[in-house]
């Protein structure tokens, strides 16, 4: 697709996932705290906040096609973080994702399936460039690969033309 111009995110009304945390808590804590539960739904539980999918996602491709099928229901744009990169932050408090190269570039193909030719929105693995370079986390050759993941991500989800990476 042509690269975006201008701010391509201008005037797109994003997804809020009634099933969000700050709206699962409201509703628990409204018998007995009915004054912060108010304050959760209204000032943080209405409020459009990204889907992360990664590797506590059984099936990506379902948990991203459900997320666009009820941002497109009302009118809106999902947007998601994709954290799933082998060797996710690096062993620290967000370690994970999946262990090949070859398992991430099936999960990123199963997400923009999920999206199918509907539009979206995904953050890329926020911290996979910033921790490139981390002292004792990815030798040269895992860098190189995850520079090619990242590469390949970007080019698999924006076959579509609507997603915006």
């Amino acid at each position: 697709p042509p690269k975006a111009t201008g701010n391509p995110l201008k005037g797109l009304k994003f997804y809020v996932d009634p099933e969000n945390n700050a709206l699962k808590r409201a509703k628990a804590l409204k018998a007995t705290k009915p004054d912060i539960a108010k304050l959760l739904e209204e000032r943080i539980g209405k409020q459009p906040t990204p889907v992360w999918v990664g590797d506590w996602n059984s099936n990506v491709r379902r948990k991203v096609e459900f997320t666009v099928d009820n941002a497109v229901k009302q009118g809106q744009v999902a947007v998601f973080i994709a954290y799933n990169v082998p060797g996710r932050d690096c062993g620290q408090h967000s370690a994970g994702g999946v262990k090949t190269a070859a398992t991430y570039r099936q999960w990123i193909r199963d997400m923009a399936a999920g999206i199918k030719d509907r539009q979206a929105v995904v953050v890329l693995e926020p911290d996979a460039l910033g921790l490139l370079e981390k002292e004792g986390c990815l030798s040269k050759e895992q860098q190189q690969e995850r520079l090619f993941l990242l590469n390949d991500a970007i080019k698999v989800l924006r076959q579509n033309p609507k997603t915006i990476v």
